[in-house]
């Protein structure tokens, strides 16, 4: 009796755990795996303040957060500090990049967000903090001016 071998293929694929744990493009920590996640497209803005006196630009940021609507995040405590070392994951804050210089910045990034607390998604909101960002050329330090703030209620998207 023959018996037909398969050559062996030199073709390596990635197995699912693999694609599945590093495909997300935020820096969620190992333990958040097991988290239901929020996909928060963030694409533009058009004709925000311009917070820089000397360009009549801005720089801005988004600092957002998703929680119960009972809870707002303090946005304001976050130091310079916290930002450097991504301490404000740790606080659930997440931010996107900063667009240098405009009024009419693009992001077009995608932000995950894990969701602990799904059966009461609907009572859960987001806030977007859009702020301006300077950095002080002698010390590095980094502060801030609000340029604008949005609450979206879960429950108003689902309607």
């Amino acid at each position: 009796k023959t018996i037909k071998m398969k050559k062996k293929s030199k073709k390596t694929g990635l197995k699912t755990r693999e694609v599945s744990k590093d495909h997300f493009s935020s820096n969620l920590n190992k333990k958040d795996y097991n988290y239901n996640r929020f996909l928060l497209r963030l694409l533009d803005g058009k004709s925000l303040l311009a917070s820089d006196v000397s360009t009549g630009k801005s720089d801005p940021v988004c600092f957002i957060w998703i929680g119960p609507k009972n809870e707002f995040p303090d946005f304001h405590s976050l130091t310079s500090n916290d930002i450097k070392n991504n301490l404000n994951v740790n606080k659930g804050i997440y931010l996107s990049k900063v667009c240098k210089t405009t009024v009419d910045p693009i992001w077009n990034e995608d932000i995950n967000i894990p969701i602990i607390d799904v059966l009461n998604l609907l009572d859960y909101h987001c806030v977007i903090l859009v702020r301006d960002e300077d950095i002080d050329e002698e010390t590095n330090d980094i502060s801030y001016d609000d340029l604008g703030l949005l609450d979206i209620s879960f429950q108003s998207i689902v309607k």
